[in-house]
């Protein structure tokens, strides 16, 4: 057991104080008066960005609870925070990064959107899109929590937090219930957000980033004070003004550039002047298509960087 796990342990045991001084005794941001604050679960691949993933998660789910939307369109880029901040720092696939380092850029340089500069695994360029200066998200601050209690408070009140922990073979291989390490060799390292918390299950509720089919649809329960998961926390200060979540109308505009990954489940095009958008419908990915090829114009409904109604004309 390592140093961060023992003390993570021992924190474990004062760990139902948090009730004492006001968090609740459980707490889950998929479904807060029956609403999902968290959008759906991505997939790092075969990357070390574990860091940008669970980094960004906790920032989209923080924005959308101050903001008091849990349906905002708010996607940010892994890549962008991966391999650019990151990679400025000194990080790449194989050494992976550390919350602190993702959060301080994430405050001072920003992070674009997801359309500007989609993530593929593997170390890639730091290409964003042309207007990334204009599409750049900030956050205020962050915290580090080292007290369970503060962490459940923080949790309950402002959302999702990133956190880190010790992986072990056994892990692999969950597939439900409440993580507890049993057996097998040290792995490395792994982060990820905490969504929530149960004090009957004693365990917190945790968003991976290795695809919706892994685990309890793309979450686990991992046991309080296990694997040192609760050793330290990082919350998100943000403000919800910048983000734009109204329809706007552009008209006569052209479409010069289609990306779609390699499951099709993400799909963007790039509108001229305006950069790179996604495209939510098979039949927009069919259309776009064509208005490029054709070099026809289009009208566009676009809400945040989501295109949600599209005429070829």
């Amino acid at each position: 057991m390592t140093e961060r796990e023992q003390r993570a342990a021992q924190a474990a045991s004062i760990a139902d104080l948090a009730q004492a001084v006001g968090a609740p005794a459980a707490v889950d941001w998929r479904s807060i008066g029956g609403s999902d604050y968290l959008g759906r679960v991505r997939d790092q691949a075969n990357c070390g960005s574990c860091v940008a993933f669970g980094s960004i998660a906790a920032i989209e789910g923080s924005t959308r609870v101050a903001a008091k939307k849990p349906g905002l369109s708010f996607d940010l880029s892994e890549a962008h925070l991966f391999y650019c901040h990151g990679a400025a720092d000194g990080r790449n696939c194989d050494n992976g990064w550390w919350p602190s380092k993702a959060l301080d850029a994430a405050k001072s340089k920003g992070i674009v959107d997801e359309a500007c500069f989609p993530y593929t695994a593997g170390d890639q360029a730091c290409r964003p899109c042309s207007d990334a200066a204009t599409r750049t998200t900030r956050i205020k601050a962050w915290t580090s929590l080292t007290a369970v209690p503060d962490m459940k408070l923080w949790i309950a009140e402002r959302g999702p937090v990133a956190a880190c922990f010790t992986v072990y073979e056994d892990f692999r291989y969950y597939k439900s219930g409440v993580y507890e390490h049993q057996s097998g060799a040290q792995l490395g390292g792994h982060c990820v957000c905490i969504v929530g918390y149960s004090d009957a299950d004693r365990a917190w509720i945790a968003r991976n980033s290795w695809g919706p089919d892994w685990g309890e649809n793309g979450y686990f329960r991992i046991g309080y004070g296990e694997v040192g998961i609760d050793y330290e926390m990082w919350g998100v200060e943000v403000d919800p003004k910048p983000v734009v979540d109204d329809v706007v109308k552009v008209e006569k505009v052209r479409i010069t550039g289609i990306w779609v990954n390699a499951d099709a489940k993400d799909a963007q095009c790039y509108v001229d002047k305006l950069g790179w958008r996604k495209l939510t419908k098979p039949e927009f990915v069919t259309a776009a298509a064509a208005a490029r090829v054709a070099k026809a114009l289009c009208t566009l409904s676009i809400k945040g960087d989501t295109i949600i109604e599209m005429y070829v004309l």
